[in-house]
């Protein structure tokens, strides 16, 4: 995607599921054409030092957070 889009921003790829494993949020398996692990469907929000202060999990890919969901998390946590 990076070499394809060309962003104006910083992509980040977790090699190796290093990143998934420390959330908590690896699928063994999930993958239907290998069998291999997926990360589940997953929003989280990060505060400044990198504490995540609010997370959605799904155990269903079909099942992701609404829009007004994650809205409504960002304003509770940085509206002042």
């Amino acid at each position: 995607m990076k070499d394809t889009v060309h962003p104006d921003f910083e992509i980040m790829v977790d090699e190796g599921g290093k990143f998934v494993d420390l959330l908590g949020i690896r699928h063994k398996g999930a993958n239907p054409m290998d069998e291999s692990d997926l990360p589940k469907i997953s929003s989280f929000l990060f505060d400044s030092t990198g504490k995540v202060i609010w997370l959605k999990v799904s155990e269903n890919w079909r099942i992701r957070p609404e829009p007004k969901e994650i809205l409504f998390a960002v304003k509770k946590y940085f509206s002042k």
